[in-house]
């Protein structure tokens, strides 16, 4: 029979038995689970995976990734172009031409992503995108 070896309540491993007694913490692969599931007791369950936003991308990795989601490169300068404070408008280019870096929590990123009609969960994505890269 195939056996899960349950440690610190989570499947680390799924074992050929010939009985659960065979060693502690066996429980039987027929009632489900796989390897990484948690296991209460009773039910096996599929812990949620965690996904980290990166805080820092490259600029090539940051342009590259808005490319590839379809987001043209000339609606980014309309959206900087657009600001309507001159002085922001400077920062906001220089941060675009410059920048060697993009950090997901200046405020610059959202304030585009906004203007590009973008939630915070696409940029999320965007950001994610580009560390891939």
């Amino acid at each position: 029979m195939r056996a899960h070896v349950i440690e610190a309540g989570l499947v680390t491993n799924t074992i050929q038995v010939e009985d659960l007694s065979f060693l502690p913490n066996l429980v039987d692969a027929d009632l489900g689970g796989v390897i990484g599931d948690a296991w209460d007791g009773k039910t096996f369950t599929t812990p949620a995976v965690v996904v980290t936003v990166p805080e820092v991308v490259s600029r090539g990795q940051a342009k590259k990734a808005l490319v590839l989601a379809g987001v043209s490169l000339a609606r980014v300068e309309k959206a900087i172009d657009n600001i309507p404070d001159e002085t922001a408008r400077a920062l906001a280019r220089i941060d675009w031409v410059d920048s060697r870096e993009f950090r997901r929590d200046n405020a610059l990123i959202s304030s585009i992503g906004n203007s590009l009609s973008l939630s915070e969960g696409e940029i999320d994505a965007l950001f994610l995108a580009a560390d891939a890269l």
